[in-house]
């Protein structure tokens, strides 16, 4: 993510990934930046998929950050 001008934070404790700054985000859409925020769960899920991702924030929509919550399914 380094090399696309993406610079995070995963604080595995409270299990939140804070986006400070994304050089797509001058060039993205909201919608584009969700489609691909879509794309970046996916892969997460396909690594494990107990978890799951959520963002809940997006610089293109005028946040100072991205932020996505990162959540393990428990099975009953």
């Amino acid at each position: 993510y380094g090399i696309m001008g993406i610079d995070f934070r995963l604080e595995s404790g409270e299990g939140r990934i804070t986006v400070q700054r994304c050089a797509l985000a001058r060039r993205y859409s909201e919608l584009t930046c969700k489609v691909m925020s879509a794309v970046d769960e996916g892969v997460l899920r396909g690594i494990n998929p107990r978890l799951g991702m959520r963002f809940t924030e997006f610089l293109t929509a005028g946040a100072d950050r991205c932020e996505a919550k990162v959540l393990m399914e428990v099975n009953g």
